[in-house]
């Protein structure tokens, strides 16, 4: 189906056969780091579904490093 929004579980049952695109898009403050499972690779994931698979987003937080300078 059109616009899966997956917290954090989602199951979606498909016929034999249906074609799946996943695209990944991070919050504000996070970053896509890849897939994991069925996926594989940091772009979009294309399943055929003809077996029960497993696709995993996997995310990292933005960290932002503020390093003091010391002017003598």
């Amino acid at each position: 189906p059109a616009g899966i929004n997956c917290g954090s579980d989602c199951n979606e049952i498909f016929v034999d056969g249906t074609p799946v695109t996943l695209t990944a898009s991070a919050d504000p403050g996070s970053t896509f780091t890849g897939w994991s499972g069925d996926c594989s690779g940091g772009g979009i994931c294309s399943l055929n579904m003809e077996v029960d698979k497993t696709a995993t987003a996997n995310f990292e937080a933005d960290i932002e490093i503020i390093l003091p300078i010391i002017y003598r």
